[in-house]
């Protein structure tokens, strides 16, 4: 089984504006989130998961949860969301749905490519980006 645990970094990005704007960003968002380099961090201890990204600004995501089991987490643009994640194989599959937009609704899937490589898969109407991270812990 893949080991999702650990610290990656950003190292490439494909069409990750334009997935920004179909999550309907504005212009200075958009700026700083392709400005700036991401670091990826996987934790679980027993049943409960954590996963972080975050930059040296801020931590932009920062979700507690156990697998399958719904939950709410709150972007940082402030749109409340009803999120389930799961592992699939070698992927954590998580689906994200705005509570005040249901049809926005958007899955982003981490896939482990190798013990050192995750790609992230974002799909936010009919926009796909991908984001590549390497391990670095």
């Amino acid at each position: 089984m893949t080991s999702f645990k650990g610290k990656y970094i950003l190292i490439k990005s494909e069409n990750f504006e334009e997935y920004l704007k179909a999550r309907g960003a504005g212009f200075m968002a958009i700026k700083m989130a392709t400005a700036l380099t991401p670091y990826l961090e996987i934790n679980n201890e027993v049943d409960i998961w954590t996963l972080k990204v975050y930059t040296f600004i801020k931590t932009v995501i920062d979700m507690k949860f156990k697998l399958d089991e719904e939950f709410y987490h709150t972007r940082m643009d402030g749109t409340k969301c009803k999120v389930v994640i799961h592992i699939d194989g070698n992927k954590l599959i998580e689906e994200e749905t705005p509570c005040n937009k249901p049809e926005d609704k958007q899955k982003n899937i981490r896939e482990w490519t190798d013990d050192n490589h995750v790609v992230l898969i974002l799909t936010c109407k009919d926009v796909v980006a991908k984001r590549y991270f390497e391990r670095i812990e």
